[in-house]
């Protein structure tokens, strides 16, 4: 039986070997559990304590989702001269600090401006986009397993964040609550800080190859690679579509539970599972691209994310909730990398690193609109289910536009 099992060696190999996507899912937990989890989760005790409204408060996840999306692009294409660690540990001291201020914050406004300010840093330089294009160069033999590793321990942020963000808030209020959850991140972000690449990709493609043409990491051949290539505006177009509904459901999801009639920590528990069970989807993301390629699995993954919307339009029980959690969750852990393992098909081997980080900042700029759009329509009709509703549409859209894509026959 002992023949089975890795020895204690093997296993301190694979550590060693998987350490990239290993520590900077570790990084990923934090960063991603204060802005995405966290946030949403404290959504609704923070407009309860402060009478700001759900949209104001949409508006600052927007603004931050914007701002970090819109500098996320600059920030992949800056990977050429800077070094990842240089970039995100400036990113963490920055968007920590203007969170924690966000958290002492008793002005609508000022809340607005010092959670825009956090949440975009943090958005920009800590974020998958990042984090992918890094990984994806380390492991460029097998981007699919890499990948896996990456979003499987980056995607224990929800199952962490939310049961103990939501403890801490009902024993505390939300203030209390975000800034031991901003210090958590700190905590989590050491080990993805101290494995960083210390060189910036340009340094170590001048190394590699003495050829001038691909030691040019500009800017403008960067936004050349990006706006001249046809399939990946057209993927760019879907996944920011899809990001719509999925961003926005991803914030809203909490307190539309909440106004449906359960309680925090009912809706804690359905979250957190939600959450938790994006795990085993992750866990087999390797073997399911393997087997179905990425845009049939992507596909698969879209369909059941629609269908767990659905499930939110029926008559609120906890069976309906539930079902929202299980079949949604199951789904959204792999969302991400297929999309980002999708959109390498589309990307060639000459500053991929870049060009990948770019195209997911860009994706995430528009998606970020989801939870604005949803906010304000939840303002102006006060029933979530209606906002879901849109939100479904916006889904099928994004399905049925991901047939027609097809993958290049050339690469350069």
């Amino acid at each position: 039986m002992n023949n089975y099992l890795p020895s204690y060696r093997q296993i301190i190999e694979s550590i060693g070997y998987w350490k990239l996507p290993i520590s900077l899912g570790l990084l990923t937990i934090g960063v991603y559990g204060v802005v995405l989890y966290g946030f949403g989760l404290l959504l609704y005790d923070i407009t309860s304590s402060t009478k700001w409204t759900i949209s104001s408060m949409s508006l600052a996840n927007t603004l931050g989702s914007i701002g970090g999306a819109a500098f996320g692009v600059l920030a992949g294409m800056s990977l050429r001269w800077i070094s990842a660690r240089v970039l995100m540990c400036a990113g963490l001291l920055v968007g920590l600090i203007a969170i924690w201020a966000a958290s002492l914050a008793t002005s609508q406004t000022i809340f607005i401006i010092c959670w825009t300010l956090g949440a975009s840093t943090l958005h920009a330089t800590l974020f998958y986009h990042i984090t992918m294009a890094l990984v994806a160069q380390r492991h460029a033999e097998d981007r699919a397993k890499a990948f896996m590793i990456l979003t499987l321990v980056g995607g224990l942020s929800s199952p962490i964040f939310i049961p103990v963000g939501g403890l801490i808030s009902s024993l505390e209020d939300w203030r209390f609550a975000m800034q031991v959850m901003s210090l958590g991140a700190v905590l989590f972000a050491i080990p993805g800080l101290m494995t960083a690449p210390t060189r910036a990709i340009g340094q170590v493609n001048t190394e590699i190859a003495s050829d001038k043409s691909n030691r040019s990491g500009s800017l403008t051949r960067t936004m050349y690679l990006l706006v001249s290539n046809r399939q990946l505006i057209f993927l760019t177009l879907i996944f920011s579509l899809y990001g719509l509904a999925t961003n926005g459901i991803q914030f809203h999801h909490v307190a539309a539970i909440q106004t449906l009639g359960f309680s925090l920590s009912t809706a804690v528990a359905i979250s957190g599972a939600r959450g938790f069970l994006s795990l085993p989807g992750r866990a087999a993301l390797a073997f399911i691209e393997n087997k179905l390629g990425a845009k049939r699995a992507l596909t698969g993954v879209y369909l059941m994310t629609f269908i767990s919307t659905l499930a939110f339009l029926l008559e609120p029980s906890l069976t309906t909730m539930w079902a929202f959690a299980i079949i949604g969750g199951i789904a959204f852990g792999t969302l991400l990398p297929l999309q980002g393992l999708l959109a390498s098909e589309s990307i060639g081997e000459r500053n991929f690193e870049a060009t990948l980080a770019s195209q997911q900042g860009a994706v995430s700029f528009i998606a970020s609109f989801g939870a604005l759009g949803m906010g304000a329509l939840y303002d102006f009709t006060s029933n979530y289910q209606t906002v879901f509703l849109l939100a479904a549409v916006v889904q099928l859209a994004g399905i049925i536009f991901l047939q027609f894509w097809s993958k290049p026959r050339t690469q350069s």
